[in-house]
């Protein structure tokens, strides 16, 4: 049987391991449960539980504490090494869906459907281990990494998202080739070529709207069906941060916000660009932002076709 595999003790003294060590070859492994999925002194069930807690905290102590209330109770190391397993396995897993593809059909709730994609950059701390300034000290370099998310959710006819239909959440530290891909994997795995029409959404970064007609073609969407809009939040705080460099007085900021948001849902980029003439007529850079993203700024006709 696979389950009993004999352990023999070395011939050699100087092999035989002490109470408490591993021997030579390791610690051994049972391959019919291997094959379930269950190594490391965890099942694929225990090893979700911890994962799933451990990205919920704001700290392993915090998982563990909350864990500990579910009967897992878990060391340190134990936690964050199930997390990496788990994590890994999931990497795993996407490769191989991404790799095989699906049948050409859409996933459920996708056919005829209104699909909107977002995609956006944030910052991270990420502590790494520094050189070592001494015997025995360790420090460590918090670096500044920019994580890059996206995520894909169908909408019902008044706009709302529907949550009869799960969003698909992913992301990635790499550089915005692999995000682009990473995109383009889910969107094909979802069918979205067969949705009504596909809304993408994101901010102003350039390196996103320089990719977004590569994206269109490798998911296999047809150029009608795709529709590109400025985030809204994200064209309003711009506005927001003009007033304010300019000297704007705070009462008048105000309402001259507003009166931009009112232009900005009926698309009146034309009022927009008038708007911000007036205020700073050596506003080049705020003039060339929206004229650059005019075609993005139609959230009218978004508004009026369900999208």
């Amino acid at each position: 049987s696979l389950l009993m595999l004999q352990r023999t003790t070395p011939e050699d003294g100087a092999l035989v391991r002490s109470p408490g060590q591993r021997g030579p070859a390791g610690s051994g492994v049972y391959p019919t449960l291997a094959r379930l999925g269950i190594v490391d002194r965890s099942t694929p069930a225990l090893r979700e539980a911890v994962a799933r807690q451990v990205a919920a905290s704001n700290s392993i102590g915090a998982a563990r504490t909350a864990l500990a209330r579910q009967g897992i109770v878990i060391d340190h190391k134990a936690a964050l090494r199930y997390t990496y397993a788990f994590g890994g396995a999931a990497i795993q897993a996407r490769t191989h869906a991404f790799s095989v593809g699906g049948d050409d059909a859409p996933a459920a709730g996708i056919q005829n459907a209104h699909v909107v994609v977002s995609l956006d950059g944030g910052r991270i701390r990420l502590k790494e281990n520094a050189p070592e300034k001494a015997e025995d000290t360790r420090s460590y370099a918090a670096k500044w990494r920019e994580p890059k998310v996206m995520t894909i959710y169908v909408v019902k006819e008044n706009g709302r998202r529907d949550t009869r239909i799960n969003a698909v959440i992913d992301g990635t530290l790499g550089d915005a080739d692999q995000i682009a891909a990473l995109l383009v994997g889910h969107l094909r795995l979802l069918g979205v070529q067969h949705a009504a029409s596909v809304t993408f959404v994101a901010d102003g970064g350039s390196w996103i709207w320089t990719r977004t007609s590569e994206i269109r073609k490798a998911a296999g969407i047809k150029e009608e069906r795709w529709f590109e809009r400025l985030d809204y939040y994200h064209a309003v705080e711009y506005l927001g941060r003009f007033a304010e460099a300019i000297g704007m007085a705070e009462a008048d900021r105000h309402q001259w916000l507003d009166d931009r948001k009112s232009s900005l849902i009926a698309g009146d980029v034309d009022s927009i660009l008038s708007a911000i003439r007036g205020a700073d007529e050596n506003a080049t850079t705020a003039i060339a932002y929206f004229e650059t993203h005019r075609p993005r700024l139609q959230y009218h006709l978004g508004r009026d076709q369900g999208r």
